[in-house]
């Protein structure tokens, strides 16, 4: 199972994925701002990061993906997101993000996603969403 960190504003989505993904057997890490995840990923150094691009802090998900990036650089980047992806992937794109997925996000295709990542299948899937 992986180290996954999860930055996601919004308490109870954060609790839920967190929960999910922990009782998958996954070491989980939540916070709910771009700052605290930096600090954090720095001591647990990630495998998969899983960051809503939309945070309340000073820093989006887009900084939060580089600098994590920084410290981990085979990092699996998830990008959560409600907005229009077109553009996002476009400023993302020099991250290679695994995937952006579409909230509300079903939990098979976050599983999914999380799986193809850590196996190794670096080819992000096709730009559609399961929500």
């Amino acid at each position: 199972m992986a180290r996954i960190l999860i930055v996601e504003d919004e308490a109870v989505p954060r609790m839920i994925l967190s929960k999910v993904l922990t009782r998958d057997g996954h070491e989980v890490k939540d916070t709910a701002t771009g700052s605290e995840a930096m600090d954090l990923a720095k001591g647990f150094q990630p495998e998969v990061l899983i960051a809503d691009w939309l945070l309340c802090d000073a820093y989006n998900g887009l900084a939060v993906a580089e600098q994590v990036r920084r410290i981990n650089p085979k990092v699996h980047i998830l990008f959560f997101t409600g907005l229009p992806t077109h553009n996002l992937e476009q400023e993302a794109e020099h991250l290679r993000p695994f995937r952006f997925l579409e909230k509300p996000c079903e939990f098979e295709t976050l599983r999914a996603a999380i799986q193809d990542a850590l196996a190794g299948n670096i080819e992000p899937a096709p730009n559609r969403f399961d929500g």
